[in-house]
């Protein structure tokens, strides 16, 4: 690089900092004090965006947000507490779902046992009463080919 071109990074401002013009504004997502984690999601059908972000705090729990805004930078709505949303929108909360960042519902889901199609009550404490592998394998396979997104949490 030539050193006459050379840039004075001290002659911008940090973007969070800066006031914005008569052309553009800066505006605030999360607050100051929370860190972003994970991918961006963006809503093309609905042209919004859905971010994650957690606040951490030393004495108290941590406070973790999911919230949907438009393109433009306007709330939608907020939701608490959430874990890891997935790709396609799902939001994972601990041993339960929910759909809100795809079509704007709260409610809780719960996970399925694949053979008796019955609620999980508690993911952590579920044993599965098939013990055939050669069953779990063909149960997989069959719910594998079906599925329009798979995700694998190791």
């Amino acid at each position: 690089m030539n050193p006459q071109n050379k840039i004075n990074h001290n002659d911008f401002q940090e973007l969070h900092k800066h006031q914005g013009s008569e052309n553009y504004e800066v505006i605030e997502i999360f607050d100051e004090k929370f860190e972003i984690r994970g991918d961006i999601l963006v809503d093309k059908q609905n042209q919004n965006i859905i971010e994650y972000g957690y606040k951490e705090q030393k004495l108290e729990r941590s406070i973790y947000q999911t919230k949907r805004i438009t393109s433009l930078g306007k709330e939608i709505d907020v939701i608490d507490n959430s874990y890891k949303t997935l790709k396609d929108g799902t939001i994972i909360l601990g041993g339960e779902y929910l759909t809100w960042a795809i079509n704007g519902d709260t409610t809780r889901q719960k996970f399925v046992d694949p053979f008796t199609n019955e609620e999980i009550e508690d993911t952590y404490e579920f044993t599965a009463k098939e013990k055939d592998h050669g069953k779990w394998l063909e149960k997989f396979e069959e719910l594998y080919t079906k599925a329009q997104y798979i995700y694998i949490y190791i």
